[in-house]
């Protein structure tokens, strides 16, 4: 056989571009295959970084760090993972560390979404924070003269903000004229050298800080506002408190001449309407949130409690003679009282013989437990950095004679003027009252609030059978011919107290009192105590009734 190939093109440098066109096409298609990897890549690091931002501003830093971790360095931008450890130092407060790592960057850029962290920074008036981030950025080239307008006013340097207020070429300055508006205004007082940033429940001031003394003048008597100065001076922000300056006003006019606490409670909320303090022994602190002293027969409401609790009878009518003999010593009451018929009377008339008795019923283990349900060695409420201290008692009595003085509020056991009034407040309620709180809200810079305080619940004995009892016998505290609040009847509001006198006669008695109002509907408790002032059925009484007179004069204040 014969091939014949004249008809056949056949060529060796054909072939060889062949292969050659097959080898670029692979390759090109490994490249392609590596770009779609890459931009994929890109894409999915975008999101996970993206998360990590959301997770820290979120409060989440350990979900944010721990996937950080597993992102590892970033093959695009290598800085992306440090910034975010930067800020993370930034949120957690921990300044000089994030000021350095974020010192240590280059200038390229990264994928952190910068504005996120700025605008959280200046809406929770971290402006410390928002300072360090904000002159970082500067130093990359990025337009943050916004920001910088705004740490520079919010840290006392308003020499720089006008020349920044007047940069037409501010951006969004149209956006945030409002912003601005209210950024020179606030400039503009604090070249006065002092600024007005702490507000009562109707907007009035209550105090103003001085920039060059750095630190804070207060514009309403009987609070130290220390804890708030000490806050301030990260930034300048706006405080909003429970109290009203017209009744803090009041009640400094009633405390001429004398020494001591008070507090009065809005029952709507828990805030305090007044926090009053000139204590004869610690001056110049809160001493109505941390004063402790010895409640002496304001506790018998909770003694009176506790044995109605208890399932307990009495056998009426009791004869107080004035005074008694337990375990070989004598245990005194004011006066003999004679025949004493009820519960009521008893408290009204604060026997001290009938409430021994109770409390010898009840036990020692179980007045004790009973009163720390109370809040007695209790930890001190926190509202945001106050605290408000709470009483104690011991849980060593030993022997009757000890416990009879337990129960009249004698020894044994401590209050403060604001757990005094809390006290009252549960027994107002049925045993439920919201927490005690003194800071409404807060503001940064823009006015806008960060903070806004949230009601809690306490309960103590909710919806027991025996309060309306108890209530009843504080009304006749005030209503009874006898009883020891008679003298601070008036005739527009009706009362439930209970009054209290400790100490001794040589260095001068405390009166102490406490109880809430209305008595038919409640809206108000409150407590107080005047050092060494004389008995509380006296000088007490005369001082609650001039309060109420003050307190409903020419006001809104309704039954």
């Amino acid at each position: 056989m014969v091939l014949d190939y004249k008809d056949v093109s056949f060529s060796f440098k054909r072939k060889k571009r062949q292969r050659l066109f097959k080898k670029v096409k692979y390759l090109a298609l490994l490249l392609l295959l590596i770009l779609g990897y890459l931009v994929a890549s890109r894409f999915v690091e975008a999101r996970q970084l993206k998360k990590i931002q959301v997770w820290l501003l979120a409060g989440k830093p350990a979900e944010a760090l721990a996937l950080l971790d597993r992102l590892g360095n970033s093959i695009f931008h290598p800085d992306s993972k440090t910034e975010l450890l930067a800020l993370d130092h930034l949120l957690k407060g921990e300044l000089a560390e994030g000021e350095r790592l974020l010192a240590g960057l280059s200038r390229d850029s990264t994928q952190v979404d910068s504005r996120d962290f700025l605008d959280y920074f200046l809406d929770n008036a971290r402006y410390r924070e928002l300072k360090i981030y904000t002159d970082y950025l500067r130093a990359k080239g990025e337009d943050v003269r916004y920001y910088s307008i705004i740490y520079r006013i919010a840290l006392f340097e308003p020499g720089w903000t006008s020349a920044l207020l007047d940069d037409p070429d501010v951006p969004q300055q149209a956006q945030h004229q409002k912003a601005l508006r209210i950024i020179a205004r606030a400039g503009e007082e604090l070249k006065t050298g002092k600024k007005n940033y702490i507000f009562d429940v109707n907007g009035k001031p209550l105090a103003a800080y001085d920039l060059k003394k750095q630190g804070t003048i207060p514009l309403v008597p009987g609070i130290n506002f220390d804890l708030l100065n000490a806050h301030f001076t990260g930034g300048l922000k706006y405080y909003q408190l429970t109290l009203d300056r017209d009744i803090q006003e009041k009640v400094h006019a009633l405390f001429t001449g004398y020494s001591g606490s008070f507090i009065l409670i809005d029952l709507k909320d828990g805030g305090l309407l007044s926090a009053y303090s000139k204590s004869r022994f610690l001056p110049g602190v809160n001493a109505a949130f941390s004063e402790s002293y010895a409640p002496a027969s304001t506790i018998k409401i909770l003694t009176l409690l506790a044995f109605l609790s208890a399932g307990k009878e009495f056998s009426w009518p009791f004869n107080c003679p004035g005074k008694i003999d337990i375990e070989r010593k004598t245990f005194y009451d004011w006066r003999a009282h004679g025949a004493i018929d009820t519960y009521s009377q008893a408290l009204a008339l604060s026997c001290n013989l009938v409430f021994a008795r109770l409390g010898q019923e009840v036990g020692p283990t179980g007045l004790v437990s009973f009163l720390e349900q109370f809040f007695f060695n209790a930890p001190p409420f926190k509202d945001l950095f106050f605290e408000f201290k709470t009483g104690t008692v011991s849980r060593q009595v030993r022997g009757n004679y000890q416990l009879a003085r337990l129960a009249v509020g004698l020894s044994g056991i401590t209050v403060t003027t604001l757990h005094s009034a809390l006290i009252s407040a549960l027994v107002a309620q049925d045993g439920s009252s919201c927490t005690p709180y003194l800071v409404k809200n807060m503001k940064n810079i823009l006015e806008v609030s960060f903070y806004n305080h949230e009601s809690k619940l306490l309960t103590a004995l909710k919806d027991n059978p025996a309060f309306p009892l108890v209530r009843e016998g504080m009304q006749a505290v005030i209503e009874y011919p006898d009883g020891t609040g008679r003298r601070a009847r008036v005739d527009f509001v009706q009362l439930a107290v209970k009054t209290g006198t400790a100490g001794e006669m040589k260095a001068g008695y405390d009166a102490i009192f406490t109880g809430f109002f209305p008595a038919n509907r409640p809206r108000y408790a409150f407590a107080f105590i005047l050092q060494q002032a004389g008995r509380a059925e006296n000088e007490g009484a005369a001082f609650l009734g001039a309060f109420l007179t003050s307190f409903y004069a020419g006001s809104g204040n309704k039954n």
